[in-house]
Parts: structure tokens; sequence; C-alpha cells
């Protein structure tokens, strides 16, 4: 069975009830939801992707799970599409944004060095990476530098101190 939304997905027409999904034409660009429906009755585990479908680039998650019966016989896949558009455009807002941000604090001639709440490394700027001879690839994502101590100078609002940045190990 099938509801009427599933006609955005592949193309159905009532008497499709009970044929098989690989005499079914989709409308996705994704190919292999056969093979992943077939995966999910071999292994009775539930898969999900994330698809785009149609001409306005809609993005879906697509869920397969097994389709239990009332007698607790597994009679098929249920397909499932719910649509996350909406914050996969976010993600590409917040990605650009993220980008932009990134390219600003590298055009930047003084070291700099970015730390995330918990005083771990998140970035250096090209500055800080010539300066202390490290590279940017792997130099970050500990409490300091892979390479080596960074002593770093932290001042809060006319008050300073100092916190030194131990190496990764």
């Amino acid at each position: 069975r099938f509801t009427p939304n599933m006609n955005q997905f592949f193309n159905l027409i009532p008497t499709d009830t009970g044929r098989s999904l690989r005499d079914i034409t989709p409308k996705t660009a994704y190919g292999n939801i056969c093979q992943d429906a077939e995966e999910v009755l071999a292994t009775l585990q539930t898969k999900e992707r994330e698809i785009q479908v149609g001409a306005n680039g809609e993005w879906y998650n697509l869920r397969i799970l097994p389709y239990r019966t009332v007698e607790n016989r597994i009679d098929g896949v249920a397909l499932t599409f719910v649509d996350i558009t909406a914050r996969k455009r976010l993600e590409g807002i917040t990605q650009a944004a993220r980008i932009y941000a990134e390219s600003i604090v590298d055009t930047l001639r003084e070291p700099l060095l970015v730390l995330n709440g918990d005083l771990i490394v998140v970035s250096g700027n090209r500055s800080f990476c010539r300066t202390f001879g490290m590279s940017p690839a792997n130099s970050y994502g500990s409490t300091g530098p892979k390479t080596q101590s960074v002593a770093l100078r932290i001042t809060f609002r006319g008050s300073s101190r100092s916190s030194s940045a131990s190496p990764m190990r």
C-alpha cells in the first residue's frame, strides 16, 4: 500500500499495490532504493539516507524499515520520507558563513588562535602557524598545538592571566 503523497517520489498508480519495488520507476536521483530495501529485509536493520528530489532540489530523509504485520511477521519494507529541505539550506548557509569567517581570520597579519569554551584549540590563522612553525592540518583539536607548548596571555576587562596550553600526546 502507499499514500497519495508517495507519487512525488515514485510513478505510482492504484494497481501498483503488491508489485515489486523494482518494477516501479522512482522520481529520485538516488538509485539504491531497491538495494537498500533488500538489505533491510535481509538484516532487519533500518536504513536512513538523505536524498534530493525534484527539480526544485528538495531534500528528504528517506527511512527504510522492516514492515511487521499484526501477527509480528515481516512482510516487506516501509518507506518514509521526511522533508529536511529547510535544514539542508540552513546547513549550507552556516557552512558558507563559517568559510567566510575563516577567510577573514586567515587574512590577519597577527597570530591568532581560536579556542572553544573549554580552552581547546579550534584553529589558528596562517600567521600563527608561520610564527610557531606549525602545520594547520595537524595542529589543532587538543588543549594545545600538537608540536609544542604555547604560552597564552588572556586578558579579561583590564585584568590578565596567563595560561599554558599543553601539547597533545
